[in-house]
């Protein structure tokens, strides 16, 4: 029996074209229901002869990283990577295996303040953190925790 296309992409069948331009007016917090699925961003900042880059979701085309390699990447990890064809392998590949890498976006952020996040430190980030352990080894991989500052040498 062949599986039906919608199980293959475990139920990612749609394709939101919506679109926000500047015109469009946006009060934070936004709420669930206007995230637009789709053109994320990701940020490189170059500095004092270094570069980081932040993801702002857990998918990224490739070609668009190429010859991108920077000293920190800060990851999305939330649990939507894992139906990502090998996430974590192309992603520490294509960004060149950098010597720095935060896991971000893998808390559950529908949860108030305060309230635990150990369960998706135990689905999200440690799952992570050993597979950079294993895919590349001179990473270091610093897991955030909540208001801490990361200081970076």
């Amino acid at each position: 029996m062949i599986p039906s296309i919608h199980s293959a992409l475990n139920e990612k069948h749609y394709h939101d074209t919506r679109r926000y331009d500047r015109s469009t007016e946006l009060e934070a917090p936004l709420r669930i229901n206007q995230f637009i699925e789709g053109g994320s961003l990701m940020f490189l900042a170059r500095f004092e002869g270094r570069s980081v880059m932040t993801m702002g979701s857990m998918n990224f085309v490739e070609r668009e990283l190429e010859g991108i390699h920077p000293d920190v990447l800060l990851a999305g990890v939330n649990g939507s990577r894992l139906g990502l064809y090998n996430y974590d392998a192309r992603l520490l590949e294509v960004t060149g295996y950098p010597d720095v890498v935060i896991p971000t976006h893998w808390d559950n952020f529908r949860l108030p303040y305060g309230y635990s996040q150990q369960a998706n430190v135990e689905r999200n980030l440690l799952p992570f953190q050993e597979t950079v352990e294993e895919l590349s080894p001179s990473s270091q991989v610093i897991l955030p925790t909540h208001l801490g500052t990361i200081v970076l040498r």
